[in-house]
């Protein structure tokens, strides 16, 4: 993970104007503590690097951290196949 957290990064339309209406520290707490309980439960080292947000959805309390595990775990448990 970059020092200082990962980077933010806010998708918007061309020349909009972007004002996320949620709260982007409980939105980024969530998806490291998702990664975070995806590597403990898969023994895994998985880092957050960026965290890409759409300004206008409104994710309820839990379902940012729900899909960052998910993805997470998507990434720990499959394998490519060998050639």
């Amino acid at each position: 993970m970059p020092d200082g957290g990962p980077c933010v990064v806010f998708r918007g339309a061309l020349k909009s104007i972007v004002e996320p209406k949620m709260d982007v520290a409980a939105y980024v707490q969530e998806a490291l503590d998702g990664v975070k309980d995806a590597n403990e439960a898969h023994q895994g080292e998985l880092e957050v690097e960026e965290i890409e947000i759409v300004p206008d959805d409104y994710p309820t309390k839990g379902q940012v951290r729900h899909c960052a595990k998910t993805l997470a775990e998507s990434m720990l448990t499959t394998t490519e196949p060998s050639s």
